[in-house]
């Protein structure tokens, strides 16, 4: 087996900006909203993850549909913390494997919302099979991945702002996850 590699991105935000991203990503049902690369979410519980529970994040590319799945390996948390990591269970477009040069890809968000409140994503990775030869290229594209995802959640906070779409109850209930 080869090493684990890992690439992080990290943003400073405001309390209540990271209490309203802490929102968006332990609630399934608005990761279409926020997520570029997910037009369709199918899990077993929209409303909130648990462990153990899979999430299948769903596109069309050239008519194709391709399909990311994910299983949720922890969450922890507290009144000012919450980390959820998620295992890759695989990719495939039009229902055969694709992207099989990563082993155990996990990606693990990590919203702080205390005084030096923030967002930390975070992935790792091993590479299998004939994913050694292309080292490179993967890494490119699981760093683009997770900035996308730092993009993608930034901006729909933006985007809710400026439209005051936000909903009154984000950050009212640390514990719903209990």
């Amino acid at each position: 087996m080869s090493q684990w590699r890992q690439y992080c991105e990290n943003l400073q935000l405001s309390i209540e900006d990271a209490e309203k991203i802490r929102y968006l990503i332990m609630k399934p049902k608005y990761w279409v909203d926020w997520h570029r690369e997910a037009t369709r979410v199918f899990t077993s519980d929209p409303e909130n993850f648990a462990i153990n529970q899979k999430m299948s994040l769903q596109t069309t590319n050239k008519g194709a549909l391709i399909e990311s799945r994910w299983k949720v390996t922890d969450i922890r948390f507290t009144d000012t913390y919450f980390e959820i990591e998620f295992l890759s269970i695989g990719q495939y477009r039009m229902e055969k494997p694709v992207g099989g040069g990563v082993d155990s890809q996990k990606i693990c968000f990590t919203v702080v919302t205390s005084d030096n409140s923030g967002l930390e994503i975070t992935s790792t990775w091993r590479y299998k099979g004939w994913g050694k030869l292309f080292k490179k290229n993967i890494r490119q594209i699981i760093e683009m991945q997770i900035r996308h995802l730092l993009e993608d959640l930034q901006n729909d906070i933006k985007k809710r702002k400026s439209s005051g779409l936000f909903m009154e109850h984000v950050g009212m209930n640390h514990h719903e996850q209990e």
